[in-house]
């Protein structure tokens, strides 16, 4: 397994391992689309788990939340991939040219030959500043 991955699933695990179950509570409600989270609101979500809302505003300063927030919004939008695929899959079967032109376009615009994708990395200093970046 490459090392910076193994890195960061070891400051993913420690960020874990820091955090009480209500500060990982916090960090899957932020996770979250606002549309999506239950309760609403920072004030109610605080009242939820018996802290104040400034404990929780406190608790947007530990950077270990934010390692746990983040690993769970890319793991959210990982999966929204297949589903986004699935969309264009439909749109480029419609009845409608109009529709199968614009998915086509798109799939042409992100995956057709004409378009070169990839990040050139020269040293251990860009792919180290690449994958924290990232992260």
């Amino acid at each position: 397994m490459n090392k910076l991955i193994l890195r960061g699933q070891q400051n993913l695990e420690r960020a874990r391992s820091v955090l009480s179950a209500e500060q990982i509570a916090f960090a899957e409600w932020l996770a979250l689309p606002p549309s999506k989270r239950i309760p609403l609101y920072q004030k109610d979500f605080a009242t939820q788990i018996s802290v104040t809302e400034q404990t929780l505003c406190n608790w947007k300063n530990i950077p270990e939340l934010w390692i746990v927030r983040d690993e769970l919004m890319e793991n959210q939008a990982k999966e929204m991939v297949a589903k986004a695929q699935g969309i264009l899959d439909k749109a480029m079967e419609s009845k409608h040219e109009k529709i199968k032109l614009e998915a086509a376009k798109d799939v042409m615009d992100r995956f057709g030959e004409s378009r070169k994708h990839g990040t050139i990395i020269a040293d251990l200093r860009d792919l180290y500043k690449q994958y924290h970046e990232e992260g």
